[in-house]
């Protein structure tokens, strides 16, 4: 009887241990694509890749560094950068857009101006470091703590000096590999895959644009690329944050873009420099999305948005609060319904779970 138990027992431990192994491929498993869906900046997440493509992200945002070898790296440290000029461009920001439909001077000047108040309650990226990655923290805004839950995994000992981080190896080399397997980087994707590389703190963007020149030649197959002044459209699209306008525009023929912002609307930037926007919410609302929305607030945000959209500039918005559920859901809410192309957050999985509820979130 005792021999029959002990049988027993160790089928039990077997079926568990099956069951374990199973749920954890379960687990890994990748979901399928998520059109909005964008992956924020943690520089101590050692596969920013593989974290975005595990929930079926259209996109993601990377720090980057130039290593000892003068080859681009993924950034290591926990903050990330402010872009060049991003505070106050972005807080003047409302006063090159007096011309947004139905919007007015006086409505636009209170926006900005709300942006100091710490009651906004944005808790945000960039304020020259953040743990976020997600951008430059506006005047008054305190960087929210990662979300409870969140699954962040250390770098451990590995340095910028450490070929580990070579930027090929880590996020273009995979990406070309799922490229040639499937044609793109999701069989369903009806948009490049965007690749938002922001320079570490203390590296200009234009020292970046050397390197990446020669990083990229490499994957040039897979890009959207620029052609004297064309734009022909890849399964990847690359954009350096706070990349010089001008010199960007000097160069006809590239395999990379800028990632500009909202102020790049209406300034007759074109497609070929800046073809996709980043903003923060901060910048351009002063909602903290504890109570609905106002009026005003929800016009001038749909208006921005349809401003880029008809420029054929897509949209990103990164800076939702992470830390309230009942927050973030707000804004993800409004940001969704007036039609941002990408959202970015930490928590991957729950904008996931978020966008997935939406009735046309495609």
């Amino acid at each position: 009887m005792s021999g029959s138990a002990s049988m027993y027992s160790l089928a039990g431990v077997a079926v568990a241990g099956v069951s374990a192994a199973a749920a954890a491929t379960l687990a890994r498993r990748e979901r399928t694509y998520l059109p909005r869906g964008h992956a924020s900046r943690i520089d101590t997440c050692r596969d920013p890749l593989g974290r975005a493509l595990r929930y079926g992200c259209a996109g993601l945002t990377v720090g980057v560094e130039i290593g000892p070898d003068g080859r681009l790296r993924l950034a290591t440290g926990d903050g990330a950068p402010a872009r060049v000029g991003a505070p106050a461009a972005r807080l003047d920001a409302p006063a090159a857009r007096l011309d947004a439909p139905g919007v007015s001077a006086s409505r636009l000047d209170a926006s900005a101006s709300r942006l100091d108040a710490p009651a906004a309650g944005v808790g945000a990226p960039r304020a020259g470091s953040s743990p976020t990655g997600a951008g430059p923290t506006p005047p008054g805004l305190r960087a929210a703590a990662p979300s409870p839950g969140l699954a962040v995994v250390t770098a451990g000992a590995a340095g910028p000096g450490d070929p580990a981080h070579v930027l090929g190896r880590l996020l273009f080399g995979p990406l070309q590999a799922r490229v040639r397997g499937k044609g793109r980087v999701y069989a369903a994707a009806h948009q490049p895959f965007s690749v938002v590389l922001e320079p570490a703190d203390g590296v200009a963007p234009a020292r970046v644009l050397d390197a990446l020149e020669d990083e990229l030649v490499e994957y040039a197959g897979m890009l959207t690329r620029c052609v004297a002044g064309t734009v022909r459209h890849g399964p990847v699209l690359v954009a350096l944050a706070g990349a010089p306008r001008g010199t960007l525009s000097a160069r006809e023929s590239r395999l990379f873009f800028a990632e500009g912002s909202l102020t790049d609307v209406d300034r007759r930037v074109p497609t070929s420099v800046v073809p996709l926007v980043g903003e923060h919410v901060a910048w351009t609302l002063g909602w903290d999305g504890r109570a609905e929305m106002p009026g005003e607030e929800r016009h001038l945000l749909r208006a921005l948005i349809a401003a880029a959209h008809a420029e054929g500039k897509r949209v990103r918005l990164f800076g939702v609060p992470e830390r309230r559920r009942a927050v973030r859901r707000a804004f993800w809410r409004e940001l969704h319904t007036a039609g941002a192309d990408l959202i970015s957050a930490r928590d991957v999985g729950a904008l996931r779970r978020f966008l997935r509820a939406q009735r046309a979130h495609r």
